[in-house]
Protein backbone atom coordinates (compact mmCIF):
# COMPACT_ATOMS: atom_id res chain seq x y z
CA UNK A 1 0.00 0.00 0.00
CA UNK A 2 1.30 3.50 -1.04
CA UNK A 3 2.00 6.15 1.52
CA UNK A 4 -1.15 7.96 0.41
CA UNK A 5 -3.56 4.58 0.60
CA UNK A 6 -2.32 4.33 4.51
CA UNK A 7 -3.36 7.49 5.13
CA UNK A 8 -6.56 7.88 3.25
CA UNK A 9 -7.15 4.02 5.01
CA UNK A 10 -6.47 5.82 8.74
CA UNK A 11 -8.48 8.42 7.88
CA UNK A 12 -11.08 6.28 6.92
CA UNK A 13 -10.97 4.55 10.35
CA UNK A 14 -10.94 7.91 12.19
CA UNK A 15 -14.03 9.12 10.47
CA UNK A 16 -15.21 6.31 10.92
CA UNK A 17 -14.97 6.41 14.81
CA UNK A 18 -15.79 9.48 15.10
CA UNK A 19 -19.58 9.11 13.46
CA UNK A 20 -19.76 6.18 15.79
CA UNK A 21 -18.58 8.31 18.74
CA UNK A 22 -21.22 11.24 17.61
CA UNK A 23 -23.95 8.28 17.19
CA UNK A 24 -23.95 7.13 21.30
CA UNK A 25 -26.37 9.42 22.87
CA UNK A 26 -25.39 10.62 26.59
CA UNK A 27 -26.97 8.03 28.67
CA UNK A 28 -29.79 10.79 30.76
CA UNK A 29 -30.80 11.44 26.74
CA UNK A 30 -31.46 7.05 26.51
CA UNK A 31 -33.11 7.01 29.85
CA UNK A 32 -35.35 9.81 28.67
CA UNK A 33 -36.61 7.83 25.40
CA UNK A 34 -36.68 4.61 27.27
CA UNK A 35 -39.13 6.72 29.86
CA UNK A 36 -41.27 8.26 26.80
CA UNK A 37 -41.69 4.77 25.29
CA UNK A 38 -43.49 3.78 28.13
CA UNK A 39 -45.39 6.91 29.28
CA UNK A 40 -48.64 5.00 29.08
CA UNK A 41 -47.65 1.62 30.79
CA UNK A 42 -49.02 0.80 34.05
CA UNK A 43 -49.32 -2.79 35.65
CA UNK A 44 -48.32 -5.66 33.79
CA UNK A 45 -49.06 -9.07 34.96
CA UNK A 46 -46.83 -12.26 33.54
CA UNK A 47 -46.93 -15.98 33.15
CA UNK A 48 -43.97 -17.78 32.50
CA UNK A 49 -42.77 -21.46 32.72
CA UNK A 50 -39.16 -22.04 34.14
CA UNK A 51 -36.38 -24.19 33.00
CA UNK A 52 -32.57 -25.14 33.47
CA UNK A 53 -30.86 -28.19 33.72
CA UNK A 54 -28.99 -27.96 36.87
CA UNK A 55 -28.20 -30.33 39.91
CA UNK A 56 -31.08 -29.98 42.22
CA UNK A 57 -33.45 -28.02 39.68
CA UNK A 58 -36.11 -30.68 39.86
CA UNK A 59 -37.71 -29.09 42.81
CA UNK A 60 -37.97 -25.42 41.55
CA UNK A 61 -41.36 -24.81 40.04
CA UNK A 62 -42.22 -25.09 36.66
CA UNK A 63 -44.47 -22.01 36.79
CA UNK A 64 -43.93 -18.52 37.80
CA UNK A 65 -45.95 -15.52 37.95
CA UNK A 66 -45.24 -11.90 38.01
CA UNK A 67 -46.72 -8.42 38.93
CA UNK A 68 -44.98 -5.41 38.28
CA UNK A 69 -45.74 -1.57 38.85
CA UNK A 70 -43.41 1.29 37.96
CA UNK A 71 -43.81 2.50 41.00
CA UNK A 72 -44.91 -0.21 43.01
CA UNK A 73 -42.17 -3.14 42.23
CA UNK A 74 -42.06 -6.20 41.28
CA UNK A 75 -43.70 -9.22 42.95
CA UNK A 76 -43.50 -12.99 42.40
CA UNK A 77 -45.23 -16.46 43.03
CA UNK A 78 -44.61 -19.64 41.94
CA UNK A 79 -46.65 -23.05 42.06
CA UNK A 80 -44.78 -24.47 45.10
CA UNK A 81 -46.33 -21.43 47.01
CA UNK A 82 -43.15 -19.06 47.19
CA UNK A 83 -43.66 -15.76 47.24
CA UNK A 84 -41.03 -12.63 46.87
CA UNK A 85 -41.03 -9.03 46.84
CA UNK A 86 -38.68 -7.00 44.63
CA UNK A 87 -38.51 -3.25 45.61
CA UNK A 88 -36.35 -0.30 44.69
CA UNK A 89 -33.21 -2.97 44.15
CA UNK A 90 -33.43 -3.75 47.78
CA UNK A 91 -32.96 -7.32 48.85
CA UNK A 92 -36.18 -9.82 48.07
CA UNK A 93 -38.46 -10.26 50.34
CA UNK A 94 -39.91 -13.74 50.73
CA UNK A 95 -42.30 -16.44 52.53
CA UNK A 96 -39.08 -18.37 53.32
CA UNK A 97 -35.69 -16.85 53.68
CA UNK A 98 -33.94 -18.17 51.07
CA UNK A 99 -33.59 -16.44 47.72
CA UNK A 100 -34.55 -18.83 44.90
CA UNK A 101 -31.21 -18.53 42.26
CA UNK A 102 -34.02 -18.44 39.17
CA UNK A 103 -35.14 -15.00 40.65
CA UNK A 104 -34.69 -12.01 37.69
CA UNK A 105 -34.81 -8.69 38.40
CA UNK A 106 -37.96 -7.10 36.31
CA UNK A 107 -38.65 -3.84 37.50
CA UNK A 108 -36.39 -1.87 35.16
CA UNK A 109 -38.80 -3.48 32.17
CA UNK A 110 -41.53 -1.83 33.57
CA UNK A 111 -39.83 1.43 34.32
CA UNK A 112 -41.36 4.91 32.90
CA UNK A 113 -40.06 8.07 35.19
CA UNK A 114 -36.48 8.96 34.11
CA UNK A 115 -35.56 10.39 37.27
CA UNK A 116 -36.60 7.24 39.05
CA UNK A 117 -34.07 5.22 36.68
CA UNK A 118 -31.36 7.20 37.33
CA UNK A 119 -31.77 6.61 40.83
CA UNK A 120 -32.26 2.94 40.32
CA UNK A 121 -28.94 2.68 38.23
CA UNK A 122 -26.67 4.77 40.25
CA UNK A 123 -27.73 2.83 43.27
CA UNK A 124 -26.57 -0.36 41.72
CA UNK A 125 -23.29 1.24 41.07
CA UNK A 126 -23.73 2.00 36.94
CA UNK A 127 -22.00 5.09 36.00
CA UNK A 128 -23.98 7.08 33.72
CA UNK A 129 -21.34 8.92 32.43
CA UNK A 130 -20.24 6.63 30.23
CA UNK A 131 -21.98 5.27 27.69
CA UNK A 132 -20.89 3.04 24.42
CA UNK A 133 -21.73 1.11 21.72
CA UNK A 134 -22.25 -2.56 21.43
CA UNK A 135 -23.44 -5.61 19.26
CA UNK A 136 -25.72 -7.37 21.35
CA UNK A 137 -27.63 -10.19 19.38
CA UNK A 138 -29.06 -9.45 16.21
CA UNK A 139 -28.91 -6.18 17.27
CA UNK A 140 -26.59 -3.06 18.23
CA UNK A 141 -27.45 -1.72 22.22
CA UNK A 142 -26.37 1.28 23.93
CA UNK A 143 -24.47 0.04 27.13
CA UNK A 144 -24.61 2.67 29.64
CA UNK A 145 -21.88 2.24 32.32
CA UNK A 146 -19.61 0.90 29.62
CA UNK A 147 -18.85 -2.70 28.58
CA UNK A 148 -15.81 -3.59 31.01
CA UNK A 149 -17.88 -1.68 33.83
CA UNK A 150 -18.89 -4.02 36.58
CA UNK A 151 -22.41 -2.68 36.65
CA UNK A 152 -24.10 -2.46 32.86
CA UNK A 153 -27.64 -1.50 31.57
CA UNK A 154 -27.84 -2.65 27.50
CA UNK A 155 -30.87 -0.80 25.31
CA UNK A 156 -31.72 -1.69 21.74
CA UNK A 157 -30.22 1.75 20.21
CA UNK A 158 -33.65 2.15 17.97
CA UNK A 159 -36.30 0.55 20.06
CA UNK A 160 -34.67 1.47 23.72
CA UNK A 161 -36.16 -1.74 24.47
CA UNK A 162 -33.62 -3.31 27.49
CA UNK A 163 -31.58 -6.38 26.30
CA UNK A 164 -29.04 -6.97 29.05
CA UNK A 165 -29.08 -5.98 33.02
CA UNK A 166 -25.81 -6.58 34.85
CA UNK A 167 -26.32 -4.72 38.40
CA UNK A 168 -22.77 -6.26 39.55
CA UNK A 169 -24.07 -8.57 42.13
CA UNK A 170 -22.69 -11.88 40.61
CA UNK A 171 -26.20 -12.34 38.32
CA UNK A 172 -27.36 -10.25 35.00
CA UNK A 173 -30.15 -10.93 33.12
CA UNK A 174 -30.33 -11.45 29.23
CA UNK A 175 -34.37 -10.31 27.64
CA UNK A 176 -34.70 -11.41 24.31
CA UNK A 177 -37.28 -12.40 21.54
CA UNK A 178 -39.99 -9.03 22.27
CA UNK A 179 -43.45 -8.74 20.63
CA UNK A 180 -46.68 -6.96 21.45
CA UNK A 181 -48.67 -9.06 23.71
CA UNK A 182 -52.00 -7.21 23.32
CA UNK A 183 -50.88 -3.82 24.08
CA UNK A 184 -47.76 -4.98 26.57
CA UNK A 185 -44.42 -4.95 24.80
CA UNK A 186 -42.50 -7.73 26.76
CA UNK A 187 -39.36 -9.94 25.89
CA UNK A 188 -40.75 -13.96 25.39
CA UNK A 189 -37.87 -15.33 27.07
CA UNK A 190 -35.72 -13.99 30.27
CA UNK A 191 -32.44 -15.72 31.38
CA UNK A 192 -30.94 -15.70 34.09
CA UNK A 193 -26.97 -16.04 34.03
CA UNK A 194 -24.05 -16.10 37.15
CA UNK A 195 -20.80 -15.28 36.22
CA UNK A 196 -19.68 -18.75 34.49
CA UNK A 197 -23.04 -19.86 32.67
CA UNK A 198 -27.21 -19.65 32.29
CA UNK A 199 -28.63 -20.61 35.49
CA UNK A 200 -32.63 -20.26 34.15
CA UNK A 201 -34.76 -20.09 31.46
CA UNK A 202 -38.04 -18.16 31.77
CA UNK A 203 -40.43 -18.38 28.65
CA UNK A 204 -43.02 -16.23 29.00
CA UNK A 205 -46.72 -17.88 27.96
CA UNK A 206 -48.86 -14.83 28.55
CA UNK A 207 -48.13 -11.01 29.50
CA UNK A 208 -51.20 -8.67 29.64
CA UNK A 209 -51.87 -5.16 31.54
CA UNK A 210 -52.86 -5.46 35.26
CA UNK A 211 -55.12 -2.45 35.85
CA UNK A 212 -56.39 -3.36 39.05
CA UNK A 213 -53.09 -3.54 41.04
CA UNK A 214 -53.00 -1.66 44.26
CA UNK A 215 -49.84 -0.95 46.43
CA UNK A 216 -51.31 -2.61 49.14
CA UNK A 217 -50.71 -5.89 47.02
CA UNK A 218 -47.20 -5.05 47.20
CA UNK A 219 -46.71 -4.79 50.85
CA UNK A 220 -45.33 -7.23 53.42
CA UNK A 221 -49.00 -8.71 54.06
CA UNK A 222 -49.22 -9.93 50.76
CA UNK A 223 -46.24 -12.48 51.60
CA UNK A 224 -48.60 -14.00 54.66
CA UNK A 225 -52.13 -14.60 52.83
Amino acid sequence: MTRAGALAARMCVAALALAQLAYVLPSERVLRELASSRKEQGGVSVEAELSMDLPGSDTWPKIVTFDLHPEWGVRVSDDRGGRWLLRGGRTPEGNSPQIPAWLPQLDLLVGRDSARLRTRLEQSGVRLEANELARCEAVDCFVIGGRKARAQLWLDKDTFEIQRWVPGLGRSFVFTAYRDWGGVRFPSEIKVLDEYAAIATLRVQRAERALGLRESDFSAAWLRP
